[in-house]
């Protein structure tokens, strides 16, 4: 009889978690609520991170270890990386002041990637859509782009060549036995069990007996145009305050992408962005909300919950930079049950 598993979530986390359980040799069936992706897996900015900053030690090195792994499976499975940098111009003499402050801080967030202070000529060789009022410009080299739709498809399409299965439900409760659904019945024969519920993590865990835990849903809104085409993330110079700071982002297709914010549509942090450039955006084709589930202290939280018919692993407040944390969450999934030793991508771990 073989070995059964079962994934909640089939958003980008959740179908990487299946991909690297059936590459152990489990049969693994996801359950997703509505569609592949339907939660934040495809209401995000499609970036590989390189620099992300406190607070969250987890956060932060399964961003590390996940842009690495992407390149990785990228290559194995068929998806796209759009390898580009990250540009924050300085256009006043104050900004341009404190670009080696800046630089430095961007260095130690991440000591592995090349961080460069370019004079107004490299910037705008690398970058020739910037404004002509920048003056000085900090990079950091080592970002990515990717579809989120096609990397949804290639993961579904890789999780259906293994024989295992994404079948829809609306999971309630994980439990010894097995799991039960919102019409209250019971799918039994799981010896593992993976919550990557996303939005609905924290309630199915707490349901599940493993721990309350407190997540907060916060909205971003994102436009998307339909150019100009950038080389490069192209971001505002950094300002003291509350919120995420957002950025310019090509996209594969040649679009741009502006956000997110956490304000309104029209508030002032757009004029920002769009001071960057040297013409203004192109034509608006979209508006995206996205949505983040932020939990206490702002870091991933990964729980184990063992009985002795089945394991379980829930994880909670996957935010940004959930999607470049990805393929290593897997990994630590697997870590968390007990795995070693074990190939991922094609890469032993």
């Amino acid at each position: 009889m073989p070995l059964r598993a079962s994934v909640v979530g089939a958003g980008v986390v959740g179908l990487y978690t299946a991909l690297a359980l059936a590459g152990l040799g489990y049969e693994v069936v996801v359950y997703e609520a509505v569609e592949p992706g339907a939660g934040a897996s495809t209401r995000n900015a499609n970036v590989l991170h390189v620099v992300q900053p406190p607070p969250g030690r987890n956060r932060r090195r399964l961003a590390r270890a996940g842009a690495r792994l992407h390149r990785i499976c990228a290559e194995r499975l068929g998806y796209t990386i759009m390898e580009t940098r990250l540009i924050i111009p300085a256009l006043t003499p104050i900004e341009e002041a404190m670009l080696p402050v800046l630089g430095a801080a961007l260095k130690a967030l991440a000591p592995h990637a090349t961080v460069k202070i370019l004079s107004r000529s490299q910037a705008l060789k690398l970058e020739p859509a910037l404004t002509r009022l920048t003056r000085r410009a900090v990079m950091v080299d080592g970002y990515g782009v990717v579809d989120s739709r096609e990397l949804l498809k290639t993961l579904v399409e890789a999780i259906g060549s293994t024989g295992s299965q994404i079948l829809k439900g609306t999971v309630s409760r994980i439990t010894p036995r097995g799991l039960q659904f919102g019409d209250g019945t019971l799918e039994e024969g799981y010896s593992i069990a993976v919550n990557a519920a996303g939005e609905g993590a924290a309630r199915l865990a707490e349901a599940s007996g493993a721990g309350s835990y407190k997540v907060d849903l916060i909205g971003g809104i994102m436009k998307l145009y339909s150019g100009p085409s950038l080389e490069s993330i192209i971001a505002p110079f950094p300002r003291p305050g509350p919120g995420k700071g957002g950025a310019l982002i090509p996209q594969l297709d040649g679009r741009l992408l502006a956000g997110p914010s956490w304000g309104s549509p029209k508030g002032g942090l757009w004029r920002r962005y769009f001071r960057l450039l040297s013409e203004p955006p192109e034509r608006q084709v979209a508006e995206v909300r996205g949505v983040r589930t932020v939990a206490r202290k702002r870091d991933f939280i990964l729980t184990t919950q063992y009985t002795p018919g089945l394991r379980a692993v829930h994880l909670i407040g996957i935010e940004s930079p959930g999607l470049t944390a990805a393929p290593a969450l897997a990994v630590e999934v697997l870590k968390a049950l007990g795995f070693k030793d074990n190939e991922f991508c094609g890469m032993r771990l």
